[in-house]
Formats: structure tokens, sequence, C-alpha cells
């Protein structure tokens, strides 16, 4: 998955600076995703998770959201996908927020 190892490496460029890119890889890996999620959160962005079985398999949708005072806006999302882990779906939205935040 090349173009994934590619979307987690600048993630962790941004994100994490102490962590080796080229060995960060939350959609496979469960403690990098949580490493993922924590620095989200430490940035302010909240994490929404949702799926759906929809054969032939399930469908799944990661959003970042940011708390505006007046609203919690979205920042980023995998949009409604056939991703084969969740780690993939919250990658893809952490990519838009840190890297092409919506708002």
């Amino acid at each position: 998955m090349p173009e994934l190892d590619d979307l987690a490496a600048e993630i962790a460029r941004d994100l994490l600076p102490n962590t080796d890119p080229t060995g960060f890889r939350p959609h496979e890996d469960w403690h990098d995703l949580g490493l993922l999620v924590a620095g989200l959160e430490a940035r302010g962005l909240y994490l929404m998770l949702n799926s759906a079985v929809k054969p032939p398999g399930v469908r799944r949708i990661a959003s970042l959201h940011r708390d505006t005072g007046w609203g919690y806006p979205c920042i980023g999302s995998s949009e409604w996908g056939f991703f084969p882990t969740i780690g993939e779906a919250v990658l893809r939205a952490a990519h838009e927020a840190l890297i092409q935040p919506r708002a």
C-alpha cells in the first residue's frame, strides 16, 4: 500500500516529529493508530467513526471535527468507503484535516 504509506509518513512528519515516518503505519498497526488519535486530540481534533454493513462488505467513514464555540465543523473526512481497516479510514481523514483542511 505505497499510497497509504506515503500519507502516513506525511502525517508523521507533521504530527509526530519524534516518530520515524517510514515505520508509521496506523492503517495496519493498532499502536500507531492510537498514537495518531492521541496526536489529533492534542491538536483539538475530535474523531467520529461510523460503519455500515452493505454487501459485499463493511463501509466505513472517519471524520475529524474541531470545536469552534458555535459547533463542530468537519475539518477532514475519509468519506464512505469499503476500507479494509478502521485505520485506513482514520488515516485518510487525518491527512485531509492536517494537510488540506476543509475549514
